[in-house]
């Protein structure tokens, strides 16, 4: 599977530090969301295989954590150059 230039930034900028195999990425989502963009990325990469999804916890919160290096990705850190988060709207803060 080839992976788009947004998921290939997102796994060198997050998961590509020396301490990058043990990074879990966490959207609280109470105040923000992943931005769409993020969200296609992220998904590439649990299709991939490369991350594991959690969504077991209260309150909607979603967690990413690698399952496979991503050391392959380091010449790509100036890919991964868009917001990650956005707010979340008030009605979706009241419904949760």
């Amino acid at each position: 599977m080839e992976l788009s230039d947004d998921a290939k930034g997102l796994a060198a900028c997050l998961w590509n530090l020396p301490i990058g195999e043990r990074t879990i990425l966490s959207f609280g989502m109470k105040e923000v969301q992943p931005t769409n963009r993020a969200k296609a990325a992220l998904e590439e990469l649990v299709s991939a295989g490369f991350l594991l999804k959690e969504e077991r916890f209260p309150g909607g919160r979603v967690s990413y954590s690698p399952v496979k290096p991503m050391s392959q990705f380091k010449r790509f850190t100036k890919l991964g150059k868009f917001p990650l988060t956005e707010p979340l709207s008030v009605e979706t803060r009241v419904a949760r």
